[in-house]
């Protein structure tokens, strides 16, 4: 892995596909850590296979780059496909993996899903182990071969006239359309491997068609005694109307808003994805490798040059390795000193960038587009939200023992409390749809706090929340099984930080009435102050520890509630 980022750094390429790769169900796609790139990988089946094969296909996060799940084949397993979608066009690229020892019925299996996808514009790669077919002149390939006929058929051009490894070209570029790539070199092995490194150019004739992203504010380089100072100026008890709760949240959204573009900047939009650890001698190293083998191969293969290559490979190797260990040792020396270096290394090793691919509806059919996409995700995410019966509510045992005074009908928001709430804010957690950060709001805590009491109290009074606060920014994240099923995502939601502030307010105040007249049992674990599954787990075992002590049976009985989290 350090070897393939090292080529990132330098190379810079935009798509990559990688055969034999090994991966199972055990390694996660954060362990890969290939930053700026969206993973595509399709592992072998350990349970029924031998280990190794695996494909995998890297993507440049700049492009729009969809899995397609649907184009699959039982017989033929070890393959990933994605279309990439520039500004004007479409293109699907596969990644395929042929062991040497196919059956006939894996390659049946290979034919059917060339003869799927040869009706696209499509662009295939791959190790394919056809060490027979000579492929350096395209005219006296034998039409008998059922692979080189299924190639014909569908008018696809193989672009790689060199070997790939040893005397034979078994790794293949497969196009249908000859104009689609150019400049396609051999290159020297990658370093775990016998086969080697094949590079070309893909010609988009097209701008790429780069993410639109929404201005990003530096939140912590802001200068907050300006934007304090602004805020304390504004002049909101005239211009905000009391008497409605949409009114009075829009009027005060803007005004703060207002502050905000003016005193706080934006993000640089730059991102220098070069591995931290990777040195000038990692660099000089790998360079002096690849001239070495460049050597050797305008050299007609000369055995001294190639002792000279395996030389320069094994100095390239122990540099990357030497800068990567030296690198970790000093981040974990200084963690006392610098603990921000040491976690934004270890927190860089769980990122992953991932995309929601092609979708199937109750029809079976594939659904590629963004906005059927969505909304097939908003369909089966309503559907978990349960619609109670109130025709029939049963008379709760009424336990309460305080006076009538004493209850609970009346929340009072003062500008303390919010003021206490907003310095709790963590301020490392993202804005919700209506764009507050909390990093922001903490800063200006004490400005703010009264016109938000007010507005906190406004809502009570009147059974309102502003629209906004309804809104959520919802991401479906892959939980297990296949990736086309809607019923596989969960949803993440993104809401108002300011919406969040109240909820937690009124949860304080119902809390402290319960607790204050002993309305919950001490059996209620979940959601209260220093209980948690954890002593939820030691009562358990404790209780059925006693019972076994005392020679009684235990019969338990389990409920699970289905998505209750969604």
């Amino acid at each position: 892995m350090d070897e393939l980022r090292l080529y990132l750094n330098e190379e810079k390429p935009d798509i990559i596909g990688i055969t034999e790769t090994w991966l199972n169900s055990n390694i996660e796609d954060s362990e890969l850590n290939v930053e700026g790139y969206t993973i595509f990988r399709k592992d072998r089946d350990s349970s029924t296979e031998n280990r190794g094969g695996g494909v995998l296909l890297l993507v440049n996060e700049q492009f729009k780059a969809i899995h397609r799940g649907d184009l699959n084949d039982d017989d033929f397993s070890e393959c990933i496909w994605c279309d990439l979608e520039f500004s004007k066009i479409k293109i699907l690229v596969g990644v395929c993996y042929r062991p040497p020892n196919c059956e006939l019925k894996c390659d049946e299996g290979l034919i059917n899903l060339i003869n799927k996808v040869g009706k696209h514009k499509t662009l295939i790669l791959g190790d394919f182990n056809f060490p027979n077919i000579d492929w350096t002149d395209v005219t006296k390939l034998d039409e008998s071969n059922k692979f080189v006929k299924c190639i014909n058929d569908n008018f696809l051009i193989q672009k790689v006239d060199a070997v790939t490894r040893g005397e034979n070209i078994l790794d293949l570029i497969l196009v249908s359309d000859n104009d689609l790539i150019n400049s396609v070199e051999v290159g020297e092995p990658f370093v775990t491997s016998d086969h080697n490194i094949i590079r070309f150019e893909l010609i988009t004739e097209c701008t790429i068609d780069n993410k639109v992203n929404k201005p990003v504010f530096n939140y912590f380089k802001a200068d907050y005694d300006l934007i304090r100072n602004e805020i304390k100026i504004l002049d909101l008890d005239s211009a905000i109307d009391k008497n409605c709760v949409e009114s009075f949240w829009k009027t005060l959204k803007s005004e703060i808003i207002k502050v905000r573009d003016k005193y706080v900047g934006l993000k640089k939009s730059t991102k220098n994805k070069k591995q931290k650890w990777v040195t000038q001698k990692v660099i000089r190293s790998r360079r002096a490798k690849v001239k070495a083998w460049k050597a050797y191969r305008e050299s007609n293969k000369n055995p001294e040059l190639y002792i000279r290559y395996k030389d320069k490979l094994k100095l390239s190797q122990i540099a990357i390795s030497e800068a990567k260990k030296q690198y970790e040792q000093k981040l974990a020396g200084n963690i006392k000193q610098d603990s921000k270096s040491f976690f934004s290394y270890v927190n860089s090793k769980k990122l992953v960038s991932s995309s929601v691919g092609s979708l199937k509806d109750n029809l079976g059919n594939v659904i590629t587009d963004d906005k059927r996409r969505a909304n097939l995700f908003n369909d089966y995410f309503a559907t978990v939200f349960t619609a109670e019966d109130k025709s029939y509510i049963p008379e709760p045992e009424q336990i309460y023992n305080g006076s009538a005074s004493d209850k609970l009908e009346h929340i009072l928001v003062t500008p303390d409390i919010v003021k206490s709430k907003l310095t709790e804010l963590n301020v490392n957690k993202s804005s919700g749809p209506d764009g507050f950060h909390p990093k922001f709001l903490f800063e200006v805590r004490n400005e703010i706090s009264k016109p938000l009491a007010d507005l906190y109290n406004l809502s009570l009074d009147q059974g309102i929340v502003p629209l906004e606060w309804k809104s959520a920014v919802v991401t479906p994240i892959h939980k297990k099984g296949s990736k086309t099923d809607p019923q596989n995502y969960r949803p993440i939601s993104l809401t108002s930080i300011l919406c969040k502030v109240l909820e937690s307010i009124i949860k304080d105040s119902i809390v402290a009435f319960v607790d204050k007249f002993n309305l919950i049992r001490d059996s209620q674990h979940g959601f209260m102050r220093g209980m948690s599954c954890l002593t939820n787990l030691l009562d358990f075992v404790e209780e059925i520890t006693y019972l076994l002590d005392e020679d009684n049976s235990v019969d338990i009985i389990y409920l699970d509630f289905a998505k209750a989290f969604d």
